[in-house]
């Protein structure tokens, strides 16, 4: 009898335990992406991390100067993707100015700090800037330009501009929009151009001007990538794990950094026997936005289906905490 109590009070715990739950690791959905420049490169390409969605392009010959928006802060920028640079001429009146002079270095923006620029932070009526705007997207020489920066103050730019002979002279004030990062300003249109919502973007796909600690070649245009530095984007390089073995945890291992140009243009080489573009396929590149949230990505291409270059091709993943 004593046994049989025993059975009966065994299979009633038993038959009462609760089922094992199954512990599901949470993940995200991994995308490839592809990202349109044109064979030449003509364009630049806006993209937001989170949407996975270019949400805004312009071609890149469309726009020579960016004037700073942010509130006290007056700055202005080169269109760094037609390799443009710029000579300072001190204390001559503007229609004077009408040769490059020799004897002053050109200057490009820095492409790692966008406040590290060629025009500077000190402005003066008595300053004139010769621009060279570089080469259209096929190669051609634009020309030059010059203005001068005749006054700026609360949310506003006053700027002269024309070509070195003086024809076409052109004023035109530039309102600040804090809806952009930059108000871009077509010198040959007079014109502002369309850019997108500062905080609708986190990585811009381009040709921009990279330096090099190089007297004989200073600069150069290379393609690639730079960061929303504005937005507070920061990225970490991971040469070491695959692609899918990067977890959350691995975030605290990373250094971080905040340079515009920190992705940069070297996830590919170049193979001057073949004339083609290889993929550094080592590299992976993790990113932190400005809501805290992390992305990895690594490229996977440069070329089309159709093996036409200029097409940038990555899968990113959102990377979950567990």
């Amino acid at each position: 009898m004593k046994n049989k109590i025993y059975l009966i009070l065994s299979l009633f715990l038993f038959s009462c335990e609760k089922e094992e739950i199954p512990i599901t690791l949470i993940s995200s959905q991994s995308n490839i992406t592809q990202i349109n420049l044109e064979s030449n490169y003509a364009k630049q390409v806006f993209y937001n991390l989170e949407k996975n969605l270019v949400t805004s392009s312009n071609f890149k010959t469309d726009w020579d100067l960016g004037f700073g928006t942010e509130e006290g802060v007056f700055n202005i920028i080169l269109n760094s993707s037609t390799f443009s640079k710029l000579k300072k001429i001190e204390n001559v009146i503007f229609e004077e100015v009408t040769i490059i002079p020799d004897s002053i270095n050109w200057s490009w923006d820095d492409p790692s700090d966008y406040n590290n620029t060629a025009t500077g932070s000190i402005w003066n009526i008595n300053t004139t800037y010769i621009l060279d705007l570089g080469f259209d997207s096929d190669g051609n020489t634009r020309g030059f330009k010059k203005f001068k920066i005749d006054t700026f103050a609360g949310n506003y730019y006053n700027i002269s501009h024309s070509n070195l002979n003086n024809s076409e002279t052109n004023t035109f004030q530039i309102i600040k929009n804090d809806e952009v990062q930059h108000s871009r300003f077509s010198l040959i249109n007079n014109t502002i151009i369309t850019s997108p919502t500062k905080n609708d973007w986190d990585l811009l796909f381009s040709q921009y001007t990279h330096l090099f600690n190089d007297p004989t070649t200073p600069a150069y245009l290379v393609t690639g990538v730079l960061i929303n530095q504005k937005n507070e984007i920061e990225v970490a390089i991971d040469s070491i794990n695959n692609f899918n073995d990067i977890i959350f945890s691995n975030i605290n291992d990373y250094i971080f950094n905040k340079n515009q140009d920190f992705i940069g243009y070297d996830w590919k080489v170049y193979n001057h026997e073949n004339g083609y573009f290889t993929i550094n396929s080592n590299i992976n590149y993790i990113l932190k936005n400005i809501e805290g949230r992390y992305f990895k990505i690594r490229f996977i291409d440069f070329y089309n289906e159709i093996g036409i270059k200029g097409y940038p091709t990555f899968e990113v993943q959102e990377i979950l905490p567990v």
